[in-house]
């Protein structure tokens, strides 16, 4: 296990980030179970446990990952990644 954990270090040392990336309090937990809905309208948010103060990009990343189920209210592996395909690869 070690030697995975080095390795990661490694991996995040590459990373260039810019100086100018915005932090901020993120919710952290952007998972359809955290937003439940009643009568098609969202009535809170739950799960606070994980909010940080990090890149804000770390929620906008999760809600591509998760956003089309909560959408689509379709939670299904197949739906989720067509719909994900289809937000990634939209041509402006």
């Amino acid at each position: 296990m070690g030697s995975i954990i080095e390795w990661l270090k490694s991996e995040l040392k590459k990373l260039k980030l810019p100086k100018n990336l915005l932090k901020g309090v993120c919710h952290c937990g952007f998972h359809p179970s955290n937003f439940p809905y009643k009568n098609d309208k969202l009535i809170t948010v739950l799960d606070f446990d994980d909010a940080s103060y990090i890149y804000l990009l770390y929620d906008v990343a999760n809600m591509v990952n998760f956003g089309p189920g909560l959408i689509e209210r379709d939670l299904s592996l197949p739906k989720q990644k067509t719909l994900q395909k289809s937000i990634v690869n939209t041509e402006d």
